[in-house]
């Protein structure tokens, strides 16, 4: 699990350093499965509560906010001047 302050090595040797959790927002109580019309406000509000408690506390449910702290971030290695590319799927290991 990352912790704020650990840092992990990127695809292309770029270094980020994980800055913080990504804390889950209320905008997630729009889904059909919390804001079923079927349901009261009382437990539209319930049902939001306990979901949002439940993906803060479990590992692995949510992400993590992290800055670039190293390597070659200027992209110039892959031809994208300007800023490193960290994509979807790129594999991310413990530095």
């Amino acid at each position: 699990v990352n912790t704020p302050g650990s840092d992990s090595a990127v695809t292309d040797g770029i270094v980020i350093e994980v800055t913080e959790p990504i804390v889950p927002c209320s905008n997630l109580c729009t889904l059909h499965y919390i804001n079923s019309p079927e349901l009261t406000p009382v437990q539209r509000i319930e049902k939001c509560q306990a979901f949002l408690g439940e993906l803060g506390i479990a590992a692995g449910f949510r992400g993590w906010y992290a800055t670039v702290v190293g390597g070659d971030a200027s992209g110039v290695s892959n031809g994208n001047a300007g800023g490193g590319v960290v994509k979807v799927g790129d594999s991310i290991m413990a530095a």
